[in-house]
């Protein structure tokens, strides 16, 4: 399930890249996918170990600007979008920010 689920967020951030005329090999999502595959199985995204640890983080840089783009284009990214809301609490916390400020 969790390897469906990062195929559906990467296969998300090429449907907007490509709405955007950001020109991607069409094999990027295989590709990837190889990349992350030959990773050490303890292996973390420094995003990850941010927010685990409670410091800011690049969500809204990176899955936060997917979401945003996404919805720009009309295109629906639903993982992306669950993945980042689930984190937007920790980071606003990580940043000292209320609920309410969005």
């Amino acid at each position: 399930m969790e390897k469906f689920l990062f195929i559906t967020a990467i296969s998300g951030m090429g449907a907007v890249a490509r709405a955007r005329q950001v020109a991607l090999p069409s094999d990027i999502v295989t590709t990837t996918m190889g990349s992350i595959d030959d990773l050490p199985a303890d292996a973390t995204a420094s995003m990850q170990r941010d927010i685990m640890e409670g410091r800011a983080s690049e969500l809204e840089a990176q899955t936060g600007a997917v979401v945003r783009l996404a919805a720009q284009a009309g295109i629906a990214t639903p993982v992306n979008a669950f993945i980042y809301h689930c984190l937007l609490a920790m980071e606003r916390r990580a940043r000292g920010l209320g609920r309410a400020q969005a």
